[in-house]
């Protein structure tokens, strides 16, 4: 199936808004102005790894090939996320060490700093996404085995994903207690969102061409705007943003540059925050030159995400980029 660039771009535009969240150490109201016309960085994050899962399965799901791509995902994820967040952690260890306030962790506090990513605030967003990425393989294998790999092929396997999508998200809404399980269901429900999303688009592929693609944008790019000046849900912001970049008219010239940028992006998350902690004590020597508060924001988030794109690419090169993705 043809590819969609603007979903890559989508996706490199998504890690940039990261960056520029964990970069932003000056007023977090000039921080907040700028997100404000940004898309909501970890439902979009959440949205396109359920929108990439459902991808190669497209054609020919069966049960043994939701398994192989689900061992895929987690060899690229799980172990790239456990080397940085033991580099976050030491890193900790020694600044508190330097402090007078280190402490020796137990093996109670190293079961949480590995499976649920309490060592960095930062990396907590990896290993959630490793579990909702489970799930909704293990989901997809029970539709495809009860089913005799026929319910999932038509719009009826969205419609399923878009339920259990809407029915997480109100689960969030109506309050857990416990904050990690909060944030997984909150991801769970935009990745569900993207599998049956991507699931309908497979679908009705042969008439989203030409002017309808056009439309498509246009209403999105409305959406987006009434969303920088009204309070609408997040869930309106993460579609209206999917419909600009999903229906963008993307020329195939830049499908090699811009697939590379996609593949890259979990390398650039995972280090981002070093860079962003080291960019951040010029803060004050930056600001003597661009006083402005948003745009030192913007500047700062630029030069993290170059520095970051560069190391990471840099990697890529060598025998250590299994440290970046697998």
């Amino acid at each position: 199936m043809k590819r969609n660039l603007g979903i890559d771009l989508f996706r490199i535009f998504a890690i940039f808004t990261v960056v520029l969240i964990h970069s932003a150490s000056t007023d977090i109201s000039y921080r907040d102005g700028v997100l404000r016309y940004l898309p909501p960085a970890n439902a979009c994050f959440a949205f396109l790894a359920g929108w990439f899962l459902f991808k190669p399965a497209c054609e020919n799901l069966t049960p043994s090939a939701i398994g192989g791509l689900l061992a895929k995902r987690l060899k690229r994820l799980f172990i790239p996320y456990v080397v940085w967040e033991m580099i976050y952690v030491l890193a900790d260890m020694g600044f508190d060490l330097l402090s007078g306030k280190f402490q020796l962790s137990t093996w109670p506090d190293w079961i949480g700093i590995v499976f649920f990513g309490a060592g960095s605030v930062q990396l907590w967003f990896v290993i959630t996404l490793v579990y909702v990425q489970i799930v909704l393989c293990g989901a997809m294998a029970v539709m495809v085995a009860v089913s005799g790999m026929k319910f999932v092929k038509g719009i009826s396997g969205a419609g399923l994903f878009m339920m259990l999508a809407i029915s997480v998200l109100l689960m969030r809404a109506s309050g857990i207690e416990n904050d990690y399980l909060r944030r997984f269901a909150f991801l769970l429900g935009y990745g569900a969102f993207g599998v049956g999303l991507r699931r309908a688009v497979h679908e009705v592929r042969g008439i989203m061409d030409g002017p309808i693609r056009i439309g498509m944008a246009l209403i999105g790019i409305a959406l987006v705007m009434v969303a920088w000046f009204l309070n609408v849900p997040e869930v309106v912001r993460v579609l209206a943003w999917c419909l600009v970049f999903g229906c963008l008219p993307i020329h195939s010239s830049l499908q090699k540059c811009l697939a590379y940028g996609s593949e890259v992006v979990m390398g650039i998350y995972l280090c981002h925050v070093l860079f962003t902690r080291v960019i951040a004590m010029g803060v004050p020597v930056v600001s003597r030159i661009i006083p402005n508060g948003y745009a030192l924001v913007l500047v700062n988030a630029i030069i993290g995400f170059v520095v970051s794109l560069s190391f990471t690419l840099l990697v890529k090169r060598t025998r250590w980029r299994w440290i970046i993705s697998m």
